[in-house]
């Protein structure tokens, strides 16, 4: 709840640099966009055979995906977590 209200507060969205970046990807548009997308690719991916290459070379690249992405946000999380040490 805390979030929202300062996310909506004028004085934090005139401050915050990345306020564009939130109104871009925060909005109903994109939560639309990206849901239709979801379901385009789960109906492409019904398309392609278990036991073949395709899949297992699909699965690959989905896990190094997911793992530079959490690595993306651990890094920006242990930051953080850095700042709030030196405190």
């Amino acid at each position: 709840m805390g979030s929202v209200a300062m996310l909506n507060n004028p004085q934090t969205k005139k401050e915050n640099i990345y306020q564009s970046w939130i109104e871009t990807y925060g909005g109903q548009e994109f939560s639309n966009f990206a849901l239709q997308q979801m379901l385009t690719l789960e109906n492409l991916l019904c398309e392609v055979p278990k036991n073949s290459h395709s899949w297992q070379k699909l699965q690959t690249i989905f896990r190094i995906a997911t793992k530079m992405e959490t690595a993306f946000w651990r890094q920006g999380l242990d930051s953080i977590l850095n700042d709030q040490d030196l405190l």
